[in-house]
């Protein structure tokens, strides 16, 4: 009888099996000390990317920059930074930080809390975005245009004006959830309505 070891089996299948493990269980597989395994495992560490420093948000741009495999296994990216330090002001710096995120196209769920990063995002760059999450910003309306997929949409409370929020219905069809101002709830609510919502009074 023969035994396998896992570096005996083809590239295609250790693919296979890094989908499908959890974070735990892809760190084990990076420790199998193979070449060949660890450049396959790699780029999945990368499906669930939490940011809480611009720092960090920087090098993450620079990976996914450098190595164009991991912004194609990216599923989850939270940046979870409220305002940029005076370096990250930089408009080159931003506009770099956005390029690389626009790169991201798997990516189901975003969540940003940065309004000038958000400002410089292309509205259009996540086909399968599925959630949502950011503070109302001025780009908006574009940004849940092109997204018409999404499921969940979550809107940080604001001190909008009615004169703010001149839109147009927004058409979501399959959003289940909703989190935001109510007075964006009326022109984002698909017919049938959303499973969930939670609409609060803007100040």
């Amino acid at each position: 009888m023969v035994s396998l070891t896992l570096t005996d089996l083809p590239d295609e299948i250790i693919d296979e099996i890094a989908q499908r493990t959890t974070l735990c269980e892809l760190k084990l597989l990076l420790r199998v000390g193979n070449r060949a395994v660890y450049n396959i495992c790699i780029p999945y560490l990368y499906r669930d990317v939490t940011v809480c420093t611009a720092t960090t948000l920087c090098s993450f741009c620079e990976a996914v920059n450098s190595h164009p495999a991991f912004a194609t296994r990216v599923k989850i990216l939270r940046i979870l930074i409220p305002s940029f330090s005076a370096a990250m002001q930089w408009e080159p710096r931003v506009t770099a930080c956005a390029t690389a995120i626009a790169r991201l196209t798997a990516l189901e769920t975003l969540e940003v809390h940065t309004r000038r990063l958000l400002s410089h995002l292309p509205s259009d760059a996540f086909p399968h975005l599925r959630r949502f999450v950011a503070p109302f910003f001025g780009g908006l309306v574009p940004f849940l245009l092109a997204h018409a997929r999404l499921q969940e949409l979550a809107i940080g409370e604001q001190h909008l004006q009615c004169g703010d929020l001149r839109l147009p219905t927004i058409h979501l069809p399959e959003l289940r959830a909703f989190y935001g101002p109510a007075m964006l709830a009326g022109v984002i609510i698909p017919s049938p309505p959303a499973e969930r919502i939670s609409a609060m009074d803007a100040k």
